[in-house]
């Protein structure tokens, strides 16, 4: 119940004779981490960043991931020191880059979950990110070469913008 340094004096009497006797307290400032975001939503983008907190002391701290061969996430820092958390200066913190590859990977959500340890005990953060299904189109649909045109010129693009591409066909001799 202390929420300040409190300091009290009782005296104890026995045998005819008064013993002072000092009691200092004050609160007890539990540590422990924390993360911003409480989970990692990536969606369909590419990068986020993770920033850690400790509070009322600084700790190691090492980041593992709890299921086995994410081979999608890419974390920039898997271990390091996060300082004291102090108010009066945001810097005092530490922030970890996550970046996704989607390369070859099926349309879906996919997730898993990171683990930060330190002695201060384990801290778990979601993490989820979004594999957006690429259709392809082509224009035009039909090409057409003859005695008054010897080339043309198609493209083919992704509904999602991300990849373009151009082919000219010439008529060769």
């Amino acid at each position: 119940l202390v929420k300040e340094k409190v300091k009290t004096t009782v005296l104890i009497n026995a045998a005819g004779e008064s013993f002072p006797i000092e009691i200092l307290a004050e609160e007890s400032k539990k540590r422990y981490i924390a993360a911003n975001p409480v989970a990692v939503s990536l969606g369909e983008r590419n990068e986020e960043t993770l920033t850690l907190f400790s509070y009322n002391g600084s700790t190691n701290y090492s980041v593992v991931v709890k299921e086995a061969n994410i081979g999608w996430l890419n974390l920039s820092k898997t271990s390091g020191t996060i300082p004291q958390y102090d108010a009066a200066n945001p810097a005092m913190k530490e922030t970890i880059g996550l970046s996704v590859n989607r390369n070859n990977m099926s349309a879906g959500e996919y997730s898993c979950t990171l683990i930060i340890r330190s002695d201060l005990g384990d801290l778990e953060v979601p993490v989820s990110m979004m594999v957006k299904e690429v259709k392809f189109e082509v224009s035009p649909t039909q090409l057409v070469l003859g005695s008054d045109k010897n080339n043309a010129l198609f493209s083919m693009y992704s509904t999602n913008g991300d990849t373009a591409y151009e082919l000219l066909i010439k008529e060769s001799d």
